[in-house]
């Protein structure tokens, strides 16, 4: 109530709904550590039934995302900046096709800009911790979702640790 909120949220209410009323008021780590999930609907609206696509693209995404978080992860440890803004940047549009939500979005922006000075090696971290939470998630449902049709017996990199 000291922030001021003066928003309405009628019974019954889902627990998404309340979270999203004061997900405004809250901390920016709040913020970004809600939801990470992929939007699967949009997946298979883009998709519509093409197997090709679901093999050449969604699936791709699934076998890519763990190694292109690892390289990510490497370049904050090394503090490699202009390797982690040029796969933040990557990773956004990756992101961007799976539907995912926007606090994802904004901790890859955060990192594709991140200059490495000594105040925003925590934040950098913190971000890390939110960009690895959407890649496992992101694998994990895509290949629940999209797998089970495949052609082939691809071989997937392992979902993360």
């Amino acid at each position: 109530m000291d922030a001021g909120m003066n928003g309405y949220l009628s019974k019954p209410f889902k627990e998404k709904d309340l979270f999203d009323a004061l997900v405004p008021f809250a901390q920016e780590d709040i913020r970004l550590e809600k939801q990470t999930g992929i939007d699967v609907h949009h997946l298979k609206n883009i998709a519509l039934d093409n197997r090709e696509f679901i093999d050449t693209v969604i699936l791709r995404i699934a076998e890519t995302l763990p190694l292109d978080f690892a390289a990510l992860q490497k370049g904050v440890m090394e503090k490699d900046h202009e390797k982690v803004n040029q796969l933040s940047h990557d990773m956004k549009t990756t992101f961007a096709v799976l539907g995912m939500p926007e606090n994802i979005q904004e901790a890859l922006r955060y990192l594709e800009s991140w200059t490495g000075n000594h105040r925003s090696e925590a934040k950098a971290q913190r971000m890390l911790q939110i960009v690895e939470t959407a890649c496992s998630e992101a694998t994990s449902q895509i290949l629940e979702s999209f797998s089970t049709q495949s052609e082939s017996n691809k071989t997937f990199t392992e979902p993360f640790n």
